[in-house]
């Protein structure tokens, strides 16, 4: 009776929501569960770009963000009435612009490679198409996200890395990342209009704390945007 008990508990631990998780003992096996508690390869394939909107709270001021990620397109507008910060990135015709309060800047052949491996990483490229982008995973010591356990992945690629990953490990969805300087956590994730892919409704990183409002798959956008604004002359 108590083996079967033990059983019993051992499969009941690597199933959440009516999902069946691998054992883990790679790398490999976090991020194959990481895609089947978001409804699999092909649904994270099925999204081409993600647009969110929300607000920034930044210096005791809470400002709307607005961020469309993916169709090799990268748009950021955060709209802070003293250093408004907008970002356009058109990586396919390879050119872009920023704007930081009033001054404007061409991007540069490293800001549209920075850009493009974004775009790519957001999209889950890394996860799903793993091989074309030269990516190799490595499971380090679990660590503490926000006090619950959260297995630790690195991302390289050749022995660089690009990314550290944390994953609940109950239910295999990102917790935090880590990127160069920047560190993000995620939690009150959401299903995204029942498409099966859970999303960060809260996102506390070095420079703020930002609360989404809204998620858009494959939504429609406004090449309008991507139109370099015109210099004002300092008087």
């Amino acid at each position: 009776m108590k083996i079967r008990i033990v059983i019993l508990f051992c499969l009941l631990s690597l199933s959440v929501f009516g999902q069946t998780f691998k054992e883990v003992k790679t790398a490999q096996d976090v991020i194959d569960n990481y895609i089947t508690a978001n409804g699999g390869e092909d649904n994270l394939k099925s999204v081409k770009s993600i647009a969110m909107e929300g607000n920034m709270l930044i210096m005791g001021s809470d400002v709307p963000i607005k961020i469309y990620t993916g169709n090799n397109i990268f748009y950021m507008d955060f709209a802070h009435s003293q250093f408004g910060i907008t970002m356009a990135m058109d990586t396919k015709n390879r050119k872009g612009w920023s704007k930081f309060g009033g001054k404007l800047k061409d991007a540069t052949e490293q800001d549209i490679e920075k850009n493009k491996a974004n775009i790519a990483s957001s999209l889950w490229a890394y996860y799903v198409d793993k091989d074309k982008y030269g990516i190799s995973y490595e499971l380090l010591q679990n660590e503490k996200v926000d006090g619950k356990d959260a297995y630790t992945v690195d991302f390289k690629n050749k022995d660089s890395l690009i990314q550290t990953v944390y994953f609940d490990t109950e239910t295999f969805q990102r917790v935090k990342q880590i990127k160069g300087n920047n560190t993000s956590e995620y939690s009150d994730l959401r299903n995204v209009d029942n498409s099966g892919i859970y999303m960060p409704y809260k996102i506390v990183t070095g420079q703020g704390e930002v609360i989404a409002s809204k998620y858009l798959f494959n939504s429609k956008f406004d090449k309008k945007l991507l139109k370099k604004p015109e210099e004002k002359e300092e008087k």
